[in-house]
Parts: structure tokens; C-alpha cells; sequence
């Protein structure tokens, strides 16, 4: 009789409980946008409490203030405010934001990068995420995503971070050749349509540097 209780409570225990069971993957090429946003290569860290939320926060600080441009006058505060905030917003690890902000402008707003022909028209990359007009501008802008001013994006650095938080994820979302951390950074760099070239030297060696910049983020924390 007994026996048959703790069955009975067994069977009710597995109707009320959640199922624990780990979330299956999927093949991202072949995903729906819905389930491939689900499946975002590094989303958000939630830091089980204060003092590592602390700790995390203070190491990025740090490690903006220690690989600042010179040039910038960017509080390393305020950009760990700016970027944190959004990232939360799209659910994107903040240390590879901020290993993609010192790859392309060592935390500068004021950065502009060389010229470069897109459609026939030379254009240059700005501020501190280094946004494009007619690459993660045009996305945002076109697609739902935040609507500022291009005068924004050049001089604000909320508004440049937001941009490239929506591209990433809108990147992920859509584009079913990019498939991997490594892919996803490429395609912030050279575009969704050639992380085919990602063994370049260029696109090689950008993406080592900001996955080898995450790793320093982590290991600080």
C-alpha cells in the first residue's frame, strides 16, 4: 500500500513540476526567425546576486578604462550604463558588446573610420560600435527597429550601441548563412552575405580579436 502511495504522489509530482529537461538544439540553417532568436549565440548574463553583479561590472569599468583611447572623453561609467541598459533590452551578453566597442573604436565616439564604396558612394563607419549608413543604420532604420537621426548615431553613443544591438539580433534573426558566435561577428563586420570570406585575413583576424577580448572580459570577473 505504501509502494503504491509514493507512486501516486510520483506521478502527481511530475504533473505539477516544470520539465528540467535540457533545451533541445536546432539547425539554425534550416530555423525559423522565431526559433533561431531563441537560440542567440550569447544572450544576456544574469548574475545570480549582488556582489557578482558588482564584480562583473566593476571588471568592465576597468577594462574600458584600461584600453580607452586617449582621445575619448567618454565616461567608462556611463558607457557600461549605456550598454548594459540595451543589452538587457535584446538579450546580448554585454561582454561581447564591449569587446566589439574596443575593437572598432577603443571606446570613442568620436572615431571615423576610413572611406569605403557602398552603391556607388564613398562612406565611412562612425562612433564607438563604428555604424554604417547604408549597413546597420539603414537595417534599423528600414526594418522596425530604433529610428534616430543619423546626426544621432554620429554624436550620441546610446544611440550608436542601440543600433548595433538591433543589428546583431536582426542579423541572427534573418540571415540563415550566419550560424555560429564566430559568424554572427563576422557578418557585424563585413556584412551578412560574406562570412563565406570569413577565413580572409581581414575578417580572421577581426573576429580573433573580439572573441579573444571576450575572454580577457571574462576571466577579470
Amino acid at each position: 500500500m505504501k509502494k503504491i502511495k509514493k507512486i501516486a504522489v510520483f506521478v502527481f509530482m511530475l504533473t505539477i513540476l516544470p520539465p528540467c529537461f535540457p533545451k533541445q538544439k536546432i539547425n539554425t540553417a534550416s530555423a525559423t526567425p522565431e526559433e533561431r532568436i531563441e537560440n542567440f549565440p550569447f544572450t544576456y548574463k544574469n548574475d545570480k546576486n549582488n556582489r557578482s553583479k558588482i564584480a562583473h561590472k566593476k571588471a568592465i569599468i576597468n577594462y574600458i578604462k584600461d584600453h580607452q583611447s586617449s582621445k575619448s572623453s567618454l565616461s567608462p561609467e556611463k558607457i557600461y550604463e549605456n550598454a548594459d541598459s540595451l543589452c538587457k533590452i535584446y538579450n546580448i551578453d554585454i561582454d561581447y558588446i564591449i569587446a566589439i566597442m574596443r575593437q572598432e573604436s577603443r571606446y570613442y565616439q568620436g572615431a571615423v573610420g576610413p572611406k569605403f564604396k557602398v552603391n556607388g558612394r564613398y562612406r565611412r563607419a562612425h562612433g564607438i560600435c563604428q555604424i554604417v549608413y547604408e549597413g546597420a543604420y539603414d537595417t534599423a532604420r528600414w526594418h522596425g527597429g530604433p529610428q534616430y537621426s543619423w546626426e544621432d548615431v554620429i554624436n550620441y553613443n546610446y544611440a550608436n550601441i542601440d543600433v548595433a544591438c538591433y543589428y546583431l539580433t536582426y542579423t541572427w534573426k534573418y540571415h540563415n548563412g550566419v550560424n555560429s558566435t564566430e559568424e554572427l561577428i563576422c557578418a557585424y563586420n563585413a556584412g551578412p552575405y560574406n562570412v563565406s570570406e570569413y577565413l580572409n585575413r581581414e575578417n580572421y583576424n577581426y573576429v580573433k580579436n573580439v572573441m579573444k577580448y571576450v575572454n580577457e572580459i571574462k576571466d577579470s570577473y
